[in-house]
């Protein structure tokens, strides 16, 4: 049984692919915020900075509070190699992984806060 004959699409006909350059579909144009020093200079607030604010703040506590645990972990360990300050050593070095973690969850919920406020009173977007 032979094929029938090839007949082009017409032009109303769907396509596989988009043409060249264009692109098809809401998640083939992601729609891309400006960063921080753009959102900065817009003087028609149409950009909202809180969000990306938290962000930076946030990634900043995990740095700060990550170094002073450390800090902390290192000194309890100068302590515990004193005669007498061995037990109040091995206690700090104990605790400080655990207030770090307990600081690290603080900064998180206070962001989070932040930013279900921010949520609440923003105004929907504009069309």
């Amino acid at each position: 049984m032979p094929l029938p004959p090839f007949t082009p699409p017409g032009p109303d006909a769907p396509r596989p692919f988009p043409p060249a350059g264009q692109a098809q579909g809401p998640a083939a144009s992601p729609v891309r915020q400006p960063g921080l020093i753009a959102a900065l200079g817009d003087t028609q607030f149409t950009t909202f900075m809180t969000p990306m604010l938290a962000r930076w703040i946030y990634i900043g506590s995990i740095v700060v509070i990550s170094m002073t645990t450390i800090f902390c972990f290192g000194f309890a360990w100068w302590l515990a190699s004193w005669f007498l300050g061995w037990f109040f050593g091995l206690v700090a070095m104990a605790m400080a992984p655990l207030i770090g973690f307990v600081l690290l969850l603080v900064a998180r919920v206070a962001c989070e806060s932040v930013l279900i406020r921010y949520n609440r009173a923003a105004p929907p977007p504009r069309a």
